[in-house]
This record gives C-alpha cells, sequence and structure tokens, in this order.
C-alpha cells in the first residue's frame, strides 16, 4: 500500500487480515509455514518509536547494521534469511547491493514445507529416463515414480493438460501444466496466460483415478525485478527521489528524501 494512494481505512483493513493470516500458518497441521519480516536500517538512521512498536504487532521488528560495511551487512542479512528458510535461501543480498546512500532493507522470507500425500516410492526413485523437446532421451540423475488418485484434467483455455498434486493437509497442492504442443514456444505461452481459475476449471468435473506419475527431482530458484512490477500496480511514490516523503509521510523515520531504490524477489 506504501506510495499507492490506499487510504487509511483501506490500509487498516488490510493490515487486520494480513496478521490474521500470520496467526492461521501457525495453526495450519501437517504444514511448515512461516513468513518472516525484518527491516534493516543503517546505523543512525533510526526509525520511529511507534513505528517499531507497530512492527512487533506484526511479529517482526527492525535491526541497525552498516551499510557502510557492505560485507558485515550482507553476511548479517543473508543469515538471517538461512536461518529462516531451514538452509533453503543462504544468499539473498550480496556486498554490491548497497552503496553510500542505503539506509533501508526490507527482507520479506516465506518457507513451506509439507509432505506429500501420496508419497513418492523410495524404492522407485533414482537414475531414470526422460524424453527432451527434440525427442531426444536423457537420464536424470533423479527421477520419481508413484502411482495414486489424483485428479487430473484438460484446459482448453490454456491448451495445456493439469495434474493436481495433494499435500498431506489437502488445503495445499501443486498444480502441474504441461501443454498439449510439446514445444518451447506453448510452454512460454501458458506461462504468460496461466489463470488459476482456468486450472480450477479444469479439475471441477475431474474424478480422482489411479494415474502413474513420473517426473524428475527439480531446483527452481529465480530472481525479479519488482520495481516495474510494482509501479505498474499504481505504487510509485515511493521509488521517486524527487518526492522525498518516504520517511516521514509513511511514519517510519524523522528523516525527508527517502525513497526506495531497489524491490527484488528472490526464489531459490
Amino acid at each position: 500500500t506504501l506510495g499507492s494512494g490506499t487510504d487509511t481505512e483501506k490500509f487498516n483493513y488490510a493490515a487486520f487480515h494480513y496478521l490474521n493470516l500470520l496467526q492461521q500458518y501457525e495453526r495450519i497441521r501437517n504444514v511448515d509455514v512461516e513468513v518472516a519480516n525484518k527491516i534493516f536500517t543503517h546505523q543512525g538512521f533510526e526509525p520511529k518509536t511507534k513505528f517499531v512498536e507497530f512492527l512487533k504487532l506484526y511479529l517482526t521488528s527492525a535491526e541497525t547494521v552498516n551499510f557502510g560495511s557492505g560485507h558485515a551487512a550482507a553476511r548479517r542479512i543473508n543469515q538471517f534469511v538461512n536461518e529462516k528458510t531451514r538452509g533453503l535461501i543462504r544468499k539473498i543480498v550480496s556486498s554490491n547491493d548497497f552503496d553510500h546512500l542505503t539506509r533501508l532493507v526490507l527482507i520479506n522470507v516465506i518457507y513451506f514445507k509439507a509432505d506429500w500425500k501420496y508419497k513418492f516410492d523410495r524404492q522407485d526413485t533414482g537414475r531414470m529416463d526422460f524424453t527432451l523437446l527434440d525427442n531426444s532421451i536423457i537420464q536424470h540423475r533423479r527421477g520419481m515414480r508413484t502411482t495414486a488418485n489424483f485428479r487430473s484434467g484438460r484446459s482448453r483455455e490454456l491448451n495445456a493438460r493439469v495434474l493436481e498434486l495433494p499435500y498431506a493437509n489437502e488445503n495445499f497442492n501443486m498444480y502441474i501444466l504441461i501443454p498439449e504442443n510439446n514445444n518451447l514456444q506453448s510452454l512460454n505461452r501458458l506461462a504468460a496466460s496461466f489463470d488459476m481459475s482456468k486450472v480450477e476449471n479444469s479439475l471441477r468435473s475431474s474424478f480422482r483415478s489411479s494415474t502413474e506419475v513420473t517426473m524428475p527431482a527439480f531446483d527452481i530458484s529465480f530472481k525479479i525485478d519488482l520495481k516495474k512490477i510494482l509501479k505498474q500496480m499504481g505504487t510509485t511514490s515511493m521509488f521517486n527521489p524527487r518526492n522525498g516523503d518516504f520517511g516521514v509521510k509513511y511514519r517510519i523515520f524523522d528523516y525527508d528524501e527517502a525513497y526506495i531504490k531497489k524491490y527484488d524477489l528472490t526464489a531459490p
């Protein structure tokens, strides 16, 4: 909501439900979910006392570091992220991410771990052959196979097949989408046109049936610059150095001329 022109009533409404969501995560069974937030501020650039108290309400806090010592600041931030993600994300920032103007870094971490409802058989986990787009066959070092009653379907809107892989807590699922046309262009179009409501529509009339699933174990990592995306969503003033209103206007600091220079999303 910062810099988007959201009025106080809407902000309070969103803040209340965000706090409620954090509390619900702590009560979820069969799933380990942790949402961790922290503000790292430069030495001598302390947030207002009321703002620090407000952070405690939302289960977070502020910590002072010296951004003038980029390596030490990066080490401390990466240590925090590494602890909260159980070692999944060991590095989220580097010393090059800070300069002489850096006064604040906001870190948001989401950790999720859960067991599958239908677990992959360890005896069927190992080297397996898979076919690539050019029909060549490669052997993946770690393939997985299981047979269980899964929901699956076809989406005409997405031009793809859909498979639902439920976790032990069925409020959480992974969805695998495979384009009908086995080529990179179709995969890119599917990624660009992805819509969860279309996935749900494809499975609405689907019954669970015995399905053999064979898939490679995989890791995904990416980094996205959210600055452009947030500007498109209407959040603009907090990125504008000419406004100089981020610190005082949003009741965070007693200093003028504070603005956000970078806003990145990183996943392991």
